[in-house]
C-alpha cells in the first residue's frame, strides 16, 4: 500500500477521535457497502461483489460516485478505495485511504487520507477544500452514530 500512496499527490488528511472501542468502530467504517451511515451527503449505495475488487455506488446531491475497494487489512484496520468515476470531480487517479488506532479501550483515531495523481490545473486548492470538509463532515456523521 505505501508503494501506491508514495506516487500519488496528497490532496487532505483529517485525524479525529471518537468515544468508541475499536472493534465497533471498524464495524462501521469497514462496511464499505454501508457508506450511507458514514459518508456524508451519500443517501444510497449500491454494492457489486464483496471484499477487494468490489465497486460501490454512492448516490450524493443528485450524483453517482463509483469507488472500487482496491486493500483492506482487519489487522490494520485499514483500507483504500479508488474513484473510478465521479462526475465532475477535477482529480484522476484518486485513492482515498482510511486507518483506525486504537488509542484507549474506549477511544479509536481515524485518519483519512486523499490522494490522486493528476489534478486539473487551477483545482487543487478547490479540491483540498472540498475533501476536508467531505473527510471531517463524514467523520462527524459516524461519530454521532457511535456515540449514542
Amino acid at each position: 500500500m505505501a508503494g501506491i500512496i508514495a506516487s500519488k499527490l496528497a490532496l487532505g488528511q483529517v485525524t479525529k477521535t471518537f468515544n468508541s472501542p475499536i472493534a465497533r468502530t471498524w464495524a462501521l467504517w469497514s462496511s464499505f457497502g454501508a457508506a450511507q451511515l458514514y459518508i456524508a451527503g451519500c443517501d444510497a449505495v449500491e454494492l457489486h461483489g464483496y471484499g477487494v475488487g468490489s465497486v460501490r455506488v454512492l448516490s450524493m446531491y443528485g450524483n453517482k460516485v463509483q469507488e472500487t475497494l482496491k486493500y483492506i487489512d482487519p489487522a490494520t484496520h485499514s483500507y483504500a478505495y479508488s474513484i473510478t468515476d465521479s462526475p465532475g470531480f477535477p482529480a484522476t487517479g484518486s485513492l482515498g485511504f482510511i486507518q483506525l488506532q486504537e488509542l484507549t479501550k474506549g477511544q479509536t483515531q481515524i485518519t483519512w487520507r486523499g490522494f490522486a495523481d493528476r489534478v486539473i490545473p487551477g483545482a487543487e486548492e478547490s479540491l483540498k477544500l472540498q475533501l476536508d470538509a467531505l473527510y471531517s463532515d463524514s467523520i462527524e456523521k459516524a461519530r454521532r452514530a457511535l456515540e449514542k
